[in-house]
């Protein structure tokens, strides 16, 4: 975070992400193509030399005239249709025309969303991106206009899209400028669950690692997370997968050292929205528990930062972050080992247990645990073994003793032909790390 270039902080807003369908333009505007002149109402006819490849060359250009001025957008190609626009009138009283084109692309349709403002009734393009280039742009109350990148794998939770870097257009320096706000749509927002997250300075481990793939919406996707965003980080998240067949019953989150903590922050799954207060008095290192009402099902997690706790006065603290999170799912399925898991397998409940087990540390190397692996039909031994054959460092002692006990067996065999790819791949990765050590050798830095 740098305090060089200071925010547009939004500190009240939390719109959806959606425009809102306003008032048809006061502004007569001219809208033409290949000098013949179309409308924005979704249902214009293009004009008839737009029809064919071969003399559709000038119909990528939409000129926009205006008794004050003109714009130009310029199209990767011919511009098929219009859809229905809309018109929104900023803070300072700038009209604003919100629409979409679709173009022809090598054959494919493109849309191309496209913001008009219309100031001193002279059109300017204030932006401009096709559905390829991976930006997005939302109005915020219907009246301040926000830009951004877009990913399509860091969307909050829940939410078709979601604007990373977003910039907040500022009518009176004709410019954008970073803003930070809580990128939750209104309606999730409004339907909030409040919970409390009590500070603990040793919170129970979690027994399965249910968080994977990290993604951030600035910095580093990496523990710990610091947000590097101007101003106080309002807004920023961290989103990570879920195994969405194991009930999540909460998560501990730890504190930081370094880095303001989240002091309010909210949890986003795929069905709900749980708006956190942190209670109580908290140290760097300590964890904050969260727990659900109920245990919940989502396909992804993400904490969004809403208030960083303040830093003391002699602190200088600026970056807010996160050093880690947890997910846990129910007591019930906390305290299962290997054998009842795989037992699991061959219930109603066998995606659950396939999910746990991909998500534990290592299965149990135990008498118990391969007896009950060695009683599971054909198909659950092969849906296990693809598990295994994904997580070869941590079954791989229990692929040993499986071998063990049935080596001539058809689930020794079943078992074995995983162990050979895990064992090339422990050759494999035995090589690289010799490499390695060569390398550094060579250079002289060991």
């Amino acid at each position: 975070m740098s305090w060089s270039a200071a925010p547009f902080v939004l500190f009240s807003l939390t719109s959806a992400v959606f425009p809102l369908r306003a008032a048809p333009p006061k502004t007569v505007l001219k809208v033409t193509i290949d000098k013949t002149e179309v409308t924005l109402n979704g249902t214009s006819t293009m004009p008839a030399q737009c029809t064919s490849p071969a003399s559709a060359a000038g119909c990528g250009a939409i000129k926009i005239t205006s008794a004050g001025g003109s714009a130009e957008v310029l199209t990767e190609g011919p511009v098929k249709r219009f859809e229905p626009f809309e018109s929104h009138r900023l803070e300072n009283g700038e009209e604003v025309i919100d629409f979409r084109a679709v173009i022809d692309v090598d054959g494919k349709e493109v849309g191309v969303s496209i913001v008009l403002g219309v100031k001193d009734r002279a059109p300017n393009v204030l932006f401009s991106a096709n559905d390829r280039q991976r930006l997005g742009h939302t109005f915020l109350k219907g009246k301040t206009l926000v830009v951004g990148d877009t990913r399509a794998d860091t969307a909050l939770p829940g939410e078709t899209n979601t604007l990373l870097s977003p910039r907040a257009y500022m009518p009176k320096e004709h410019a954008f400028r970073d803003a930070s706000f809580v990128r939750i749509s209104e309606t999730r927002l409004a339907n909030a669950t409040a919970i409390t997250a009590t500070a603990r300075a040793a919170a129970k481990e979690a027994k399965f690692e249910l968080a994977r793939n990290l993604r951030v919406s600035s910095g580093e996707a990496k523990w710990p997370w610091t947000e590097s965003r101007p101003g106080p980080g309002r807004g920023e998240f961290v989103l990570v997968d879920v195994p969405k067949h194991v009930p999540i019953a909460g998560l501990s989150m730890t504190l930081a050292p370094n880095l303001l903590a989240p002091w309010r922050f909210f949890v986003v799954t795929d069905e709900a929205v749980f708006r956190v207060v942190a209670d109580g008095e908290t140290n760097p290192g300590d964890k904050l528990d969260i727990i659900f009402e109920k245990p919940l099902t989502t396909s992804a997690l993400a904490i969004v930062i809403d208030e960083p706790k303040p830093a003391a006065k002699s602190s200088k603290l600026i970056d807010a972050g996160i050093g880690a999170i947890a997910l846990r799912t129910t007591d019930a399925l906390e305290s299962k080992g290997t054998a009842e898991l795989f037992g699991m397998t061959k219930t109603g409940e066998a995606d659950v247990a396939l999910e746990l087990l991909a998500a534990s540390s290592a299965p149990e190397r135990s008498t118990e645990s391969i007896a009950a692996y060695l009683a599971l039909d054909p198909n659950a031994q092969k849906q296990l073994l693809e598990v295994a054959r994904t997580h070869c460092s941590a079954w791989f002692p229990f692929l040993v003793g499986t071998l063990d006990s049935d080596a001539n067996g058809a689930a020794g065999e079943r078992a074995k032909d995983v162990f050979d790819t895990c064992t090339d791949l422990r050759k494999e990765e035995g090589r690289a790390q010799r490499t390695s050590a060569d390398v550094v050798r060579g250079l002289g830095l060991g």
